[in-house]
């Protein structure tokens, strides 16, 4: 579950996750697992975070795929710090399970070889299931193998 915590590019100083009056972003992820009384979780956090928080490399063509136009969380409000109750959920922009601050990062790449490929209204897994989705790995997969 680590692995799809929001990261720092595109985030910052946003709110996350309130919880009372306490406000969570991802510069104070420590204190939120040290108030969820789960610091070894924090703690694996901060071992993998360095490993996905990365841009595409300039010299390898990479596609950017995915979806928007799905109501999907943008930050949990909880009634208090004890993290049991939740008051509201504030929606944005997304594929329904990711938000689309984090899936359109890849367009802040400066790589020359990035290609873009957006869905409408698809759900997260439902995109990789699509003709859609299928035909364009096949077109690329054979535009590469014919060269």
């Amino acid at each position: 579950m680590l692995y799809v915590l929001p990261k720092l590019y595109g985030w910052g100083n946003n709110t996350l996750i309130q919880a009372g009056k306490e406000e969570y972003n991802l510069n104070n992820m420590e204190k939120l697992f040290n108030d969820l009384n789960d610091s070894e979780s924090y703690l694996r956090y901060t071992s993998i975070i360095k490993y996905v928080q990365y841009y595409p490399p300039r010299n390898v063509t990479t596609h950017c795929i995915y979806s928007y136009g799905i109501k999907t969380t943008n930050k949990i409000i909880f009634k208090s710090k004890k993290f049991t109750k939740i008051k509201r959920i504030e929606y944005g922009d997304g594929d329904g399970t990711v938000n689309l601050v984090s899936l359109s990062f890849c367009k802040k790449s400066k790589n020359p070889n990035l290609l873009y490929k957006l869905f409408k209204k698809k759900p997260h897994i439902d995109i990789i299931k699509s003709k859609k989705f299928i035909d364009y790995i096949i077109e690329h997969t054979q535009f590469h193998t014919q060269n």
